[in-house]
């Protein structure tokens, strides 16, 4: 975050009105419109496009010290990012009876690389 002098953009008028309220000290003044984290970096991309290759690869059987040390982090970070994709997923599962199909169950798998059916007699 950069700080801009408000001699330099605000009116004389404004800033004396400001300093009934503050004077000498930073103040923070937000966007009229709020963004999203990561909206104006590649930050939640990338973050998000690593805790998925932390789950796969756990899920072939490495360990959490394994994933610590591979990922730099430490383990209580693993088991986090562990947890929160499993939420993540079980969101993205969408369970559904499609009608007259003889009794056949779909389940329906959507992740960031992959989309599958499954259907169970």
């Amino acid at each position: 975050m950069s700080y801009i002098k408000a001699e330099t953009i605000l009116p004389k008028e404004l800033i004396e009105a400001i300093q009934q309220y503050v004077e000498g000290k930073s103040i923070y003044i937000p966007s009229k419109e709020k963004q999203e984290w990561g909206s104006r970096t590649a930050a939640k991309v990338y973050f998000r496009e690593r805790n998925e290759k932390i789950y796969e690869t756990y899920k072939t059987g490495r360990s959490l010290k394994e994933l610590a040390q591979s990922f730099s982090l430490s383990e209580k970070s693993i088991q986090r990012i562990l947890r929160d994709q499993r939420v993540a997923l079980k969101d993205r599962v969408d369970k559904y009876d499609p009608p007259n199909l003889e009794g056949r169950s779909t389940l329906l798998i959507a992740n960031a690389s992959a989309r599958m059916k499954i259907e169970f007699y």
